[in-house]
């Protein structure tokens, strides 16, 4: 709490994030085995490039072809790459995560393996829900904090993070739009 005050985060915002915390043992079982650092290029590769990956793809390029024409605008990236960004990370927003991300980066600031890192995660969050009037408790990611389409963590959001449908948010779990060109933004 005092490391927040310190930071400007809003009493309520504050409040949300210390209210109803849980340990959550599977976070911790997870992080320690973690299949992208025990796998090789060609197993991590076949687990992620499909033919059904690359079909979904060309579907979502006819769906969001305006969009991804603004984003190769604004940023030089053609669409193949967002699209391929977002089919490996979230297999085009299918994929929805399932934790509270106050639980997860308590959880894993408790372990104390790397509780520096989980702490900027979690002061990076309540600014961002302090920022954009969301309730903190209602931001899903997975276990290790990444959230959205194209799974940023907190920081990263903050620093490439783009209102791509322009209605004064920045929404990477809900708008498209907004992922697309924070994904774009990142990238460029």
């Amino acid at each position: 709490k005092k490391n927040a005050v310190q930071q400007g985060i809003s009493d309520g915002v504050i409040n949300q994030t210390v209210h109803g915390l849980a340990f959550v043992p599977s976070i911790i079982k997870s992080d320690k085995n973690q299949s992208e650092f025990k796998l090789t290029l060609q197993q991590y590769l076949g687990r992620t490039v499909s033919e059904k990956r690359i079909s979904e793809g060309k579907v979502m390029r006819k769906k969001y072809p305006t969009m991804l024409s603004r984003v190769e605008a604004k940023y030089g990236l053609p669409p193949h790459v967002i699209l391929a960004f977002w089919g490996l990370e979230s297999n085009y927003g299918a994929v929805k995560s399932k934790h509270k991300l106050t639980d997860a980066f308590f959880t894993l600031m408790y372990d104390g393996r790397r509780e520096t890192f989980f702490t900027k995660q979690l002061m990076a969050l309540m600014k961002i829900a302090d920022k954009n009037k969301l309730d903190i408790n209602d931001i899903r990611g997975s276990w290790a904090g990444a959230m959205g389409h194209f799974q940023f963590i907190p920081t990263t959001l903050s620093q490439y993070g783009i209102d791509g449908n322009n209605d004064g948010r920045v929404d990477i779990i809900n708008s498209v739009g907004d992922a697309m060109f924070s994904a774009a933004n990142y990238l460029n």
